[in-house]
C-alpha cells in the first residue's frame, strides 16, 4: 500500500532543501551517495525522506532492494523538479539583479541636464539595466516618490527635505529669461526689484522655480507682475522668445538659444539640484549604483544633507545670497 493513512499537511510545509534532497535521493537511487552530493549525514537524508512522506501521507520510496520511486513517488517527482527549476532559474535571476546584470530604475526628472549626464553614466555602467524616466516639476517627483511611482528623482529644492534622503549634485541659482533684443538683455546681472516689475510668464503652480522666486519677492514685499502661466520651461521659453514677457529659470536649465538671453537675479536667489530617494530602497541594486554614481560624478560633495528643522517642499525657503 502506497497511501499512508496519515492526514496530509501538503508541499508547502516542505524546506526547498528537503525538496532537493527527495529529488537528490530519487536521482541517485541511494541515500547514502545522496548524503554525500548533498553533504550532509546519511541520517538526515533518511529523515528528510519521512518527513516528507509524512506531510503527503504517502509512500514515496521502496526501501529494498535500494530506494525506488513507488508511482505516487514519480509523480511527485516531476513536480518538484519543476519547482525546484524555477526556483533554479529564480535564484539566478536575483544573482543577475544583484549583479546589475538585469534590472529596471525609475527615474523622475525636474532637472533634465543634470539628470541625462548621471543616466548616460549609469547605463553606459550597467546597460542590462532598463531605465525608465517620467518627467514633471518637483512636487510632482516628491508625490510620486511617496506613491512609490519611482525610485529616485533628479530635481530642484529650496533645501534638503525631511522626508528623503536628499544628496546635493550642485548649487544652482535664479536668472532673468529674456527676448535677446530686449533693452535689459546685455546686462550682466539684474535686480530682483527690476524683474518684479517687468511683465512675466511663470512656470506653473508647483514648480519649484515659481515658489522660490515668488518667496523671495515675498521677502521684499515684492508683487511680481505675471501675465501669462505655463506648464514646462520649454513652453516659458518659447513664450519669451516671442516677446510675451520675461521669464525666470535657473542657471543650469538656461540652455543656449540665440533668440533669448539670461541673466543672474542679484543678489543671488540660490536653491540645489538634488538627488532624492527613500530610505527604504537605498538597498536596492539599482538605486544603490546610481547614487554611488552620483558621488563618483561629483568629488568632494557633501554626503547626505541634514534637512533643515522642519523644511518641506511645501514651506520654501529661499535664501538672498
Amino acid at each position: 500500500m502506497e497511501q499512508k493513512k496519515d492526514g496530509k499537511r501538503g508541499l508547502g510545509a516542505l524546506s526547498l532543501q528537503v525538496l532537493r534532497t527527495f529529488v537528490t535521493v530519487a536521482e541517485t537511487g541511494s541515500f547514502s551517495n545522496a548524503a554525500k552530493l548533498l553533504e550532509i549525514a546519511q541520517p538526515t537524508v533518511s529523515f528528510q525522506i519521512a518527513a516528507v512522506e509524512d506531510m503527503l501521507g504517502a509512500t514515496l520510496f521502496h526501501r529494498r532492494p535500494k530506494p525506488e520511486l513507488t508511482s505516487i513517488g514519480r509523480d511527485v517527482y516531476t513536480r518538484v523538479r519543476i519547482i525546484l527549476s524555477r526556483v533554479n532559474e529564480l535564484e539566478a535571476s536575483l544573482d543577475q539583479f544583484k549583479q546589475l546584470e538585469l534590472g529596471q530604475i525609475r527615474i523622475g526628472i525636474s532637472a533634465p541636464r543634470c539628470a541625462m549626464s548621471l543616466i548616460g553614466a549609469f547605463m553606459r555602467a550597467h546597460p542590462g539595466v532598463d531605465v525608465h524616466t517620467i518627467a514633471g516639476n518637483s512636487d510632482d517627483l516628491l508625490g510620486l516618490l511617496e506613491q512609490n511611482r519611482i525610485d529616485i528623482a533628479v530635481a530642484g529644492l529650496p533645501q534638503a527635505v525631511t522626508d528623503f534622503n536628499c544628496r546635493l549634485i550642485e548649487a544652482i541659482h535664479l536668472c532673468a529669461w529674456l527676448p535677446a533684443g530686449d533693452a535689459l538683455a546685455g546686462r550682466s546681472a539684474i535686480d530682483l526689484d527690476t524683474v518684479a516689475a517687468l511683465p512675466l510668464v511663470m512656470r506653473e503652480q508647483g514648480s519649484i522655480t515659481r515658489r522660490i522666486f515668488e518667496s523671495a519677492c515675498a521677502e521684499k514685499n515684492l508683487t511680481p507682475d505675471i501675465r501669462l502661466t505655463l506648464h514646462g520651461r520649454e513652453s516659458v521659453r518659447e513664450a519669451v522668445a516671442a516677446g510675451v514677457g520675461a521669464g525666470i529659470v535657473f542657471n543650469s536649465e538656461a540652455n543656449f538659444d540665440s533668440r533669448v538671453s539670461f541673466i543672474p537675479i542679484e543678489p543671488r536667489i540660490v536653491a540645489g539640484t538634488y538627488l532624492i530617494y527613500p530610505e527604504t530602497l537605498s538597498d536596492l541594486p539599482a538605486v544603490r549604483a546610481f547614487v554611488d554614481l552620483t558621488e563618483r560624478k561629483q568629488p568632494g560633495s557633501p554626503s547626505l544633507l541634514p534637512a533643515a528643522q522642519g523644511a518641506r517642499a511645501d514651506r520654501p525657503a529661499a535664501s538672498v545670497a
